[in-house]
């Protein structure tokens, strides 16, 4: 399904996309209870100051945060596909020759002619989770994967750390960077403080769904609205 984001006030997006995203963490935290234990010590301890802004913007300060945030950012994109229209003629390369036409599938093309004002759709989702760009583990959810450990032909992505997740060239999300600190600075301070689990306890894992709204939400399946019930337990 697409999204139409341009559905929501400008005002509201960015707001938006990051209560979207910090749900979708949370999700992936509660699914993966090792990567929130792995993750908390890395972190200060709960009496101690908070980490400064500039820590969290760094990609150093706390390597893992930096890599489960960007993680969070490839299997969840808070908006799921970007359009552009072509102002000029142009034409496509194809990384791997196609058929477009089913009556002779054995004629193969390595280029797509892409006229001027033609409407073109980037799936970001589905680049964000191609096996072929990715490799095999593409939609599982993999922190270590960040850094040395993307394969090359996701490498050749272009876009912030080979993402199309912000967009890229001159419509490159210019907040990029306040966004991904914002989600830094939030979760920082929920993981060093509270556990997390599914409302059934750990171990309990429910299958989780695609919300139908304006952007891509989780819900648990078979429930009504998008609803991920959790329970939260103090840092002791």
């Amino acid at each position: 399904m697409t999204f139409n984001v341009s559905r929501i006030p400008r005002y509201k997006i960015p707001l938006i996309c990051l209560l979207v995203t910090l749900t979708w963490a949370l999700v992936e935290l509660c699914t993966h209870p090792h990567i929130q234990q792995r993750l908390r010590p890395e972190l200060p301890k709960t009496n101690a100051e908070d980490p400064t802004w500039e820590q969290l913007s760094s990609t150093t300060d706390f390597p893992y945060l930096d890599a489960v945030t960007h993680e969070i950012m490839r299997m969840h994109p808070p908006v799921d596909e970007g359009t552009r229209i072509a102002k000029e003629d142009d034409v496509f390369p194809l990384s791997t020759p196609i058929s477009l036409s089913s009556s002779t599938p054995e004629k193969l093309t390595t280029s797509v002619v892409v006229p001027k004002g033609t409407l073109v759709s980037v799936p970001i989702t589905c680049v964000n989770r191609s096996n072929v760009l990715w490799g095999p583990d593409a939609k599982s959810f993999k922190p270590e994967r960040d850094g040395s450990g993307i394969p090359k032909p996701a490498k050749e992505i272009s876009g912030h750390r080979h993402l199309p997740t912000f967009s890229d060239g001159p419509k490159i999300c210019l907040g990029k960077g306040f966004a991904l600190t914002e989600v830094k600075v939030i979760l920082s301070f929920l993981i060093r403080h509270y556990i997390f689990e599914f409302e059934g306890g750990a171990g309990n894992i429910p299958k989780i769904a695609l919300h139908q709204s304006i952007l891509p939400r989780p819900k648990v399946e078979d429930q009504d609205g998008a609803r991920v019930p959790l329970r939260v337990k103090k840092v002791e």
